[in-house]
């Protein structure tokens, strides 16, 4: 639905490497295209709005890495800390009684 509206266009095969601020508050993105048969090619992109949604650990290390080289100014200073796993967990039980048939 966001792409009918003509204002974005939604990458697929693309890994950014790092992100920075351009004039205007526009966004500038380093960026490996990796075609479909593994080739990598580099890019600039330059868009308005970015919003990543490249899973927690990499989302997470592009914000924190943005801020330590001074590239996106105002990020707060929080950013990268107490982060964890998601919540993701795996949990056994065990010293349960047995069913009888």
């Amino acid at each position: 639905m966001a792409e009918a509206t003509g204002l974005t266009r939604v990458t697929t095969l693309h890994v950014v490497r790092g992100i920075a601020l351009y004039a205007k508050r526009r966004r500038v993105l380093s960026v490996d295209h990796i075609d479909a048969g593994g080739a990598v090619q580099e890019k600039t992109v330059i868009a308005n709005a970015v919003f990543p949604d490249a899973g927690s650990p990499v989302t997470t290390w592009l914000m924190v890495k943005s801020p330590a080289k001074v590239l996106v100014p105002g990020l707060p200073e929080v950013i990268g800390t107490q982060w964890g796993n998601g919540g993701d967990r795996i949990c056994a039980r065990t010293g349960m009684p047995e069913l009888s048939t």
